[in-house]
């Protein structure tokens, strides 16, 4: 049983991930497949939505993959990883009773094995921190109890940039909180 707190590990995982990730990844431009998705209409459920998202960037097949087997749409930076961070930490609601959680686990994985593979594998000639995003982290902490069950949530969400990266989110669905450090 995959339990919220598995999701919030991979999130944050994934977030934290995201600021290293090596120059030989493509800097994310606004006309990028990966920023276009992750600005696409909400779908009937969240679930919908996620889904919807995740297979038309990392799904398994010839579309998603390049030659080499890796993920051809991730791209880094503020129109890349840093957004789909953001979308994850400000527009899922996680404690959704609806949302599959074994199958976004699977999903989640997926991203966060591409974003190890990558920065394993880089040179020291790939490395990059990146000045506008060279230590946020984000945070996302379950709510103390497990399993969920939330009948309603209230979003609170505030997203400050400077030099057109992330300076500080505070986020709050229920009693899970979100935090930029």
């Amino acid at each position: 049983m995959v339990l919220l707190d598995d999701i919030c590990a991979l999130v944050t995982n994934i977030s934290t991930l995201s600021v290293t990730l090596p120059a030989s990844v493509p800097l994310g431009t606004k006309e990028d497949k990966m920023y276009r998705v992750l600005n696409l209409e909400e779908g009937e459920t969240p679930y919908a939505t996620f889904n919807r998202r995740f297979d038309l960037l990392f799904k398994e097949d010839k579309d998603c993959r390049d030659e080499a087997g890796r993920l051809r749409y991730l791209r880094r930076g503020p129109f890349g990883v840093v957004k789909l961070c953001a979308y994850y930490l400000s527009s899922v609601d996680w404690t959704d009773a609806d949302l599959p959680l074994e199958l976004v686990k699977l999903k989640l994985n997926r991203v966060n094995d591409e974003l190890v593979y990558l920065i394993s594998n880089a040179g020291e000639e790939d490395l990059v921190v990146e000045p506008q995003v060279s230590k946020p982290r984000f945070t996302l902490k379950p709510p103390k109890s497990t399993p969920i069950s939330v009948s309603s949530s209230e979003r609170l969400a505030t997203l400050d940039f400077e030099q057109g990266a992330i300076a500080s989110l505070k986020w709050l669905v229920g009693p899970t909180a979100v935090h930029l450090d």
